[in-house]
C-alpha cells in the first residue's frame, strides 16, 4: 500500500515540476483520502443499526462489515474517481479557454480525424462537389498529404 502512495506522490511531483506545489497537492490528496476513509469507516459503524430492518439489510451490512478494510478501500477508490470527474467539470471552461487562446488566429475551426489514404480522393471530390476549397490534409500529424 505504501508503494501506491509513493508512486502517486512521485507522479504529482513530476507533473507539478515544483516541490512546494507538488507537496501541497499530494498533502491535499492524502488528507482527502484520510477523510474519505474515516467517513466510510464511521458510516459502516453507523450502518450496524440497520441490521434490524430486514433480511437483505442484515446480510448487506454484515457483508460490508466482514470486509471493512476492503469496503473502505473500494469506497475511497470510488471517491477518487468522482473527485477527478468533478475536478475536470470545474476546470473544463478554463482548459478550453486556455486552449483557444493558444491557437493562432488562422487555425481552422473544423477538423476531420482518421482519414485513411483510400478516402482522400472521395473527400477531395466531396469538397469539389460542394464548392468548398480543398483544405490541406495532414498525414502523420506533420505535413500535407497528396
Amino acid at each position: 500500500m505504501r508503494w501506491v502512495f509513493a508512486v502517486i506522490g512521485g507522479m504529482i511531483l513530476w507533473k507539478a515540476q515544483d516541490a512546494r506545489l507538488g507537496g501541497m497537492v499530494f498533502g491535499g490528496f492524502v488528507a482527502a483520502m484520510l477523510i474519505a476513509g474515516l467517513m466510510t469507516w464511521m458510516l459502516l459503524r453507523l450502518m450496524s443499526g440497520l441490521r434490524n430492518n430486514g433480511v437483505s439489510w442484515r446480510f448487506g451490512v454484515a457483508n460490508l462489515r466482514r470486509r471493512t478494510l476492503g469496503s473502505v478501500i473500494q469506497i475511497m477508490a470510488l471517491g477518487i474517481g468522482i473527485m477527478a470527474l468533478l475536478t475536470l467539470t470545474l476546470i473544463r471552461g478554463d482548459l478550453l479557454k486556455a486552449w483557444q487562446t493558444s491557437l493562432p488566429p488562422e487555425a481552422p475551426n473544423r477538423f476531420i480525424v482518421n482519414i485513411q489514404r483510400d478516402q482522400l480522393k472521395p473527400l477531395a471530390e466531396f469538397f469539389a462537389a460542394h464548392g468548398i476549397a480543398r483544405p490541406a490534409v495532414f498525414s502523420d500529424g506533420a505535413r500535407p498529404a497528396d
